[in-house]
């Protein structure tokens, strides 16, 4: 049995370059109290322990109040009992992710086309994060596009 995804999803992606790395989790408690009912853990910029250290913090917080995503690390997603792990056309392959993590969790894959969110629904993601839809610093090499509409998602 999947993490429930039943609902809308309001995610925030954790981003410690814009809030410090130890200011993180009180950010999350907010956020969660204002409704935000998944954390993604995207923070590739940290070594391994810092990485697990942030994560069980968010578990702890997250636990039975809002779905706690790893971003591309399974060994991490399985040790804190995330509830699923995000990856995209950089990171591991959806198969390769499912065939390693409890049947329970998710995967959410980073989507920046239709054909790519197509691909990504039929090898098995759960979820799809769709971008982007404004210019980032976290990916300031694609261009803005809403190329991956509600519509079509709603169709996959």
């Amino acid at each position: 049995m999947h993490s429930s995804l039943s609902g809308p999803i309001l995610c925030l992606v954790t981003n410690s370059h814009i809030v410090n790395n130890n200011q993180i989790a009180d950010f999350v408690i907010q956020a969660i109290n204002g409704g935000v009912n998944m954390i993604q853990m995207r923070e590739k910029h940290l070594d391994f322990k810092e990485q697990l250290t942030l994560a069980k913090q968010l578990r702890a917080i997250t636990l039975n109040k809002a779905l706690l995503i790893i971003n591309n690390n399974i060994n991490i997603a399985l040790t804190v009992k995330a509830d699923g792990i995000q990856t995209g056309q950089n990171g591991e392959k959806i198969k390769y992710i499912r065939s390693h993590i409890d049947s329970r969790m998710l995967i959410g894959y980073s989507s920046h086309s239709f054909n790519e969110s197509i691909q990504a629904a039929k090898e098995g993601a759960n979820y799809l994060i769709a971008g982007n839809v404004f210019k980032t610093s976290s990916h300031p090499e694609l261009q803005v596009s809403i190329s991956v509409s509600v519509s079509h998602i709603q169709k996959l």
